[in-house]
């Protein structure tokens, strides 16, 4: 409970400006950027320091991402699709906890939402969001260390559109957007004697162990992880094995052309890469590294359903509603009947009979009453 890097944010109110973000992966020695730390600073300005900032920031991006991802879904599908995708955003119980938390993964959907979106339309040969796609792919170092799964879809995709019209030309005016985005991380590494390259290829080479079938069949349930925790439903949790197969089937079939085969390609790519990427991997594997995988799972889920209801057939239109049903039930119910109180009035009263009674709160990193402590004794 670090109050969303609220012990950086304040240096930053003190005019120290930060050119690192937060370790990329414990131990490993990298950072991120520091893009995180500065969306922040004006929530903790206005509020002037007080840790709620974290909440209202989180709930700012929630939101923004889900109009984003309406918007988005809706020029990919139909606006029926973006509708029950916009609902299962709104309704699933792991989405919103997941959401109220203030760190960078929270802008890891949205990316991904967005990429997903520029890189079907790059393999339309539609060049001019290449520039687009530079620079969220820039912001996207500023994150998480998954980001890197956003450059290997962009470098698989490539064969699509290198040779399309314009391609150099807006491939030119996309490098310096990109690239700007590395200029603190440049400069913060020039300072440290540019060490984090090595560190980099030391982490890499300490946790590479080769390829392995044993350890990719393995990884196929946490890969396939977001299709079970978005319904939260135990006895659902099978359909994370046949959605993915089914979208692309029903996909196909009503789009048997180029953009079915670009849109089916990409869609299996995105669940394909982390797969690969991780099966190299010998270190721990946490469930949000599968973060990127959660929009594309979700318009899976909608379009299915809108196929569905397409049919016409009273039966599968009943039991389609049925499911979404009681899906809606045991989320709602679920969010309700777990305890997500907000402690922090508790824990500001501690910290006031703490200074009342002359005590004091040494600083610990991520305590929330040493921080208090700071805001009402010291600063």
């Amino acid at each position: 409970f670090s109050f969303g890097g609220i012990e950086i944010v304040s240096k930053i109110v003190e005019g120290k400006f930060p050119l690192e973000g937060m370790v990329a992966k414990l131990n490993s020695g990298f950072h991120i950027g520091p893009a995180y730390y500065y969306l922040l600073y004006p929530f903790y300005w206005a509020l002037d320091l007080d840790p709620v900032a974290a909440g209202v920031f989180a709930g700012v991006v929630a939101t923004a991402t889900s109009v984003v991802f309406y918007i988005l879904v809706r020029a990919l599908f139909s606006p029926g699709t973006a509708l029950v995708a916009l609902g299962i955003y709104a309704f699933s119980s792991h989405i919103i906890v997941r959401d109220r938390i203030a760190w960078p993964v929270i802008f890891l959907p949205v990316l991904a939402t967005i990429i997903y979106y520029l890189l079907v339309r790059l393999m339309e040969g539609k060049m001019q969001y290449l520039p687009r796609l530079g620079l969220t792919l820039g912001a996207s170092l500023h994150i998480h260390f998954t980001s890197v799964f956003f450059f290997l879809y962009t470098i698989v995709c490539l064969p699509f559109f290198v040779r399309a019209k314009g391609f150099v030309r807006f491939a030119l005016m996309s490098l310096p957007l990109f690239l700007i985005w590395l200029i603190p991380t440049y400069i913060a590494n020039m300072q440290h004697g540019f060490s984090q390259g090595a560190q980099v290829f030391s982490y890499i080479q300490t946790y590479y162990h080769g390829f392995h079938v044993v350890r990719v069949i393995q990884l196929v349930p946490e890969v396939l992880i977001e299709f079970g925790s978005i319904l939260g439903v135990s006895q659902f949790r099978f359909l994370k094995y046949i959605m993915l197969p089914v979208f692309l089937a029903l996909y196909w079939r009503r789009h048997s052309t180029g953009r079915g085969l670009r849109v089916c390609f990409l869609t299996a790519l995105w669940f394909v890469v982390p797969l690969v990427v991780f099966s190299l991997y010998s270190g721990e594997i946490s469930d949000y590294y599968f973060v990127v995988t959660r929009p594309i799972v979700i318009m899976i889920y909608a379009y299915v359903t809108t196929e569905l209801f397409r049919l016409h057939r009273a039966v599968i239109l009943i039991l389609t509603v049925l499911f979404w049903v009681y899906i809606l039930y045991f989320n709602i119910n679920l969010f309700f009947r777990n305890n997500y109180g907000n402690h922090l009035p508790k824990i500001r009263q501690e910290v006031r009979t703490v200074i009342l009674n002359g005590g004091t709160i040494n600083f610990t990193e991520g305590d929330p009453k040493s921080y208090l402590y700071y805001l009402y004794a010291q600063r």
